[in-house]
């Protein structure tokens, strides 16, 4: 008889310990650590009996990864799972990015189905972090610019569930145009310094990129 898959755990893979990760929409530039970019945008699943890989480690025919953020669930796209590996004993291994289709926010619920068509009885827990790809513009002379574009992904449009920081300071200066876009406005008013730009989508923080007035 076929084997069903177990989940053991789901970590990121830069820190290894986590269970959230960033989403990666188009982009995978972090305008803090270009290196880690990758890396802090990618869910690590592991676990035992995933059945045998495709060529090249990518998830077999009859495989699925599927993610609840509330609403059902819904399988992932093949070319978002990077990476696949069988094995027992905890050392099966799949790896996921979310693309911008999603919108930051947790506990999202996983669950695998593997290449014999089993389920995993045993769904896992983790969070999905929105991102900040870009200032626009990241530097400008105090007063003569009254609002910057934050370009990212997985931002709600929804605007109560979204905080925007200037420094650890909340401003409600802003609007939501879309989920990869935030203008926040005011600037003008700003003292002359960096500003550390954080943006929390349903309680969730993103990476923090910086702006120069």
């Amino acid at each position: 008889d076929n084997p069903t898959p177990s989940i053991s755990s789901l970590f990121q893979e830069q820190d290894k310990t986590q269970n959230w990760i960033y989403i990666n929409g188009n982009s995978f530039d972090d305008v803090n650590n270009p290196s880690n970019s990758v890396k802090d945008g990618t869910l690590t699943i592991k676990g035992s009996d995933f059945g045998p890989a495709a060529a090249g480690n990518k998830m077999p025919a009859g495989a699925k990864i599927e993610i609840n953020s509330g609403a059902g669930f819904v399988a992932l796209p093949a070319d978002k799972v990077v990476y696949w590996q069988d094995g027992s004993n905890g050392n099966a291994t799949a790896q996921i990015i979310l693309p911008d289709t999603f919108t930051a926010g947790g506990p999202l619920t996983l669950r695998l189905t593997n290449a014999y068509s089993k389920v995993d009885a045993d769904a896992k827990t983790f969070s999905l972090h929105p991102r900040v790809y870009s200032i626009t513009p990241s530097s400008f002379t105090v007063g003569a610019q009254s609002s910057v574009s934050l370009d990212g992904a997985g931002f709600d449009t929804n605007k109560i569930n979204v905080k925007v920081f200037l420094n650890g300071v909340e401003t409600t200066n802003f609007s939501v145009s879309n989920s990869k876009t935030i203008v926040v406005s005011g600037i003008n008013t700003l003292s002359p310094k960096t500003y550390l730009v954080k943006v929390t989508v349903n309680s969730q923080d993103s990476n923090y990129p910086d702006a120069n007035s």
